[in-house]
């Protein structure tokens, strides 16, 4: 399961990179927080809202195929990552 979700991790990471890029660019240019900056940073925070809501789902299904106390288990590991600014999620797609 991990595997098959890779490619939607990859490419929420990718999105996540290049708004990163965007933001960093814009506030390297400016001396203030202007409209484009606004635009950028909500941006990004409705990427990482997108890629935390992918990952509860994909964390959920991979937990409905365990037993009832490693799915409890498992939850409770990956959740406590995707709600940690800058999401470790890498770690959980290792295991």
């Amino acid at each position: 399961m991990h595997d098959d979700y890779r490619p939607t991790c990859e490419r929420m990471c990718q999105r996540i990179a290049e708004a990163n890029g965007k933001l960093d660019g814009l506030i390297a240019e400016s001396h203030t927080v202007t409209p484009e900056i606004e635009a950028a940073l909500k941006e990004w925070a409705l990427l990482q809202n997108d890629c935390r809501q992918a990952m509860l789902q994909h964390v959920y299904a991979v937990s409905a195929e365990m037993s009832v106390e490693d799915g409890k288990r498992y939850v409770k590991m990956a959740t406590a990552r995707i709600v940690t600014p800058g999401m470790a999620h890498a770690s959980l797609l290792a295991h």
